[in-house]
């Protein structure tokens, strides 16, 4: 006795028709001709999904029809056959994916100017697939990654199941060799710093760059990493000998001082501020770490010199990042598998700042070798 079949391939599936959406559809007779459903084997990732019905006769009225609109968007079903495997799916070669990478908008700013820069990273990105679309706007700083992947291409459809995050994870390799530090100044001392900003000789343009933002009075450094920590040492003189000069004329100034939040973190969790309070007792030292800043209140020349002792602390700290899936944040956000690693990392002395998201692990440590 050959067993009906009682389920129907869906093509055309993506994550605005939820599993909710799917099965409340089929189970609606008026709407699709189906009825009760089992279960629905959910791919909106692959853009298809099965439907189990409970009535053979249900898949079969149901596939009759062919094709519906669900949530605004075309749908097509026929009958399954689960021995026969999935139908081949036609792929739309004219309509490949394209990524919008939204990166530090001052290293991007500084990239894009450079074309050798730019020329090495597209290079390095064709390879896997990607042509890079750098922003033409001053005030643009998404950088367009386009699936360059054809039917020509040899297993052209499994590249494709994983092209986005590669493309973005060798993008990310690439960004990540540039830093950017921002250091602001009071008001009053704004147009002082400018004029000896003019005056300033970068030795090596190509690899570090000096920004402004005119509204909130900062400096922005940004570059390779040895050469934005050598220019910031020189602006930091340079905004603690203006600040210095209008001492007499304020009591006690404020500073905001923008930051990323794991160094906020590093900064909180180290107690860092006590640690200033010992050379600065009249300094006010607040970590905000929601709003990514540091707030320092105090005399100008303490202001300056705990600044400086600031950005030392944080230069000595190393910092690695590790991209991580979905299911992988799930496990390791368990308590037992939490609780277990900060008793391993406490076991070897190893010391450090942990932020965990649901796409990146982000570690910053003293220790070099804790990092690595």
């Amino acid at each position: 006795m050959v067993e009906k079949c009682q389920t129907i391939y869906i093509k055309g599936i993506d994550k605005s028709i939820t599993y909710d959406l799917v099965e409340n559809f089929f189970c609606n007779k008026r709407k699709s001709g189906g009825g009760d459903v089992e279960k629905v084997d959910y791919h909106p990732e692959d853009g298809y999904c099965i439907v189990y019905f409970e009535h053979p006769s249900d898949a079969k009225n149901a596939a009759a029809k062919e094709k519906f609109t669900i949530n605004g968007r075309e749908i097509q079903a026929q009958m399954y056959v689960p021995c026969l495997g999935l139908p081949e799916q036609s792929m739309n070669w004219e309509d490949m994916p394209c990524v919008s990478y939204e990166g530090n908008e001052y290293i991007v700013k500084f990239v894009k100017n450079l074309p050798k820069e730019c020329s090495q990273i597209e290079e390095a990105l064709q390879k896997k697939c990607v042509k890079v679309e750098w922003p033409k706007s001053k005030s643009d700083f998404t950088v367009n990654l386009q699936c360059t992947v054809t039917k020509d291409v040899e297993n052209a459809k499994e590249i494709l199941k994983s092209w986005k995050e590669e493309a973005e994870v060798e993008m990310d390799r690439h960004m990540n060799k540039y830093v950017c530090q921002k250091h602001s100044t009071v008001p009053e001392a704004w147009q002082a710093l400018l004029v000896q900003l003019k005056t300033l000789t970068i030795d090596q343009p190509d690899r570090v760059a000096v920004l402004l933002d005119k509204k909130k009075h900062t400096v922005i450094v940004a570059g390779y990493e040895e050469n934005t920590e050598a220019l910031t040492r020189i602006i930091l003189n340079l905004i603690k000998t203006e600040e210095s000069k209008i001492q007499n004329q304020t009591e006690k100034i404020m500073k905001n001082i923008p930051l990323d939040f794991h160094k906020c973190q590093q900064l909180w969790k180290t107690h860092f501020g006590k640690k200033l309070a010992n050379d600065f007792p009249d300094l006010d030292f607040q970590v905000e770490i929601n709003k990514e800043e540091v707030n320092l209140t105090g005399k100008p020349t303490e202001v300056n010199e705990a600044l400086i002792k600031m950005h030392e602390y944080l230069m000595n700290t190393k910092s690695k990042s590790l991209n991580i899936s979905k299911e992988r944040y799930e496990i390791f956000m368990k308590k037992e598998v939490k609780e277990g690693f900060i008793a391993e990392m406490k076991a070897k002395g190893n010391k450090a700042v942990w932020n965990v998201t649901e796409d990146k692990v982000q570690m910053t440590s003293l220790n070099s070798k804790t990092s690595r």
